[in-house]
């Protein structure tokens, strides 16, 4: 698969990252409602900019297992969402979405969503895709269950939040939850 890596959908273009994105990505980032299910208080910018170019350097490797891509709606960017394998050749992936909250409510994560599973079953051949995601975040889980994705298990105090351990869900999809053949094994 070549380097660069954009999805078309209705209302959103998925895109690697470019330098220039930090200023939006910042923007959504330091947002308190974006901050509420991360292990951060808050985000500087240069943890943003650290950010967007540990995105832009996944999408330099080759081979590459990392498919984090910008979530684009009429020229700005609003989100990410993404598809990352453990290594080359790994039928399995993890599956990723944040978007800007300004933005909820709106469909975008859906429509992303929707965008980048179809990717990663379709262009990239994994048989089983997964997503784990903090138990108190409910509208993630309702995301990936309306996807498709469905729940394996409670991963107790998992995660340190701020000021504590926190549970997360983990939640699955294979292939033929998407409707298409189920291909041998590796």
């Amino acid at each position: 698969m070549a380097s660069s890596s954009e999805i078309h959908t209705d209302r959103l273009l998925l895109r690697d990252f470019r330098p220039s994105d930090v200023v939006e990505v910042f923007a959504y980032q330091r947002d308190p409602r974006y901050l509420l299910h991360t292990p951060w208080e808050e985000r500087t910018e240069s943890e943003v900019r650290s950010f967007v170019d540990l995105m832009i350097a996944w999408a330099e490797e080759s081979p590459r297992t990392k498919f984090q891509l910008a979530i684009e709606r009429e020229g700005r960017v609003i989100g990410s969402c993404g598809i990352r394998l453990a290594a080359a050749g790994e039928r399995e992936g993890e599956y990723g979405c944040e978007l800007a909250p300004a933005a909820w409510g709106q469909g975008y994560a859906m429509e992303a969503s929707r965008a980048i599973v179809n990717f990663g079953f379709t262009s990239l051949g994994l048989h089983r895709i997964f997503s784990s995601t903090l138990a108190a975040n409910a509208a993630a889980i309702n995301l990936a269950e309306r996807l498709g994705f469905r729940q394996e298990g409670r991963l107790r105090a998992q995660s340190w939040i701020r000021d504590g351990w926190r549970d997360s869900i983990l939640l699955a999809m294979l292939e033929t939850d998407w409707g298409l053949p189920q291909v041998p094994g590796p």
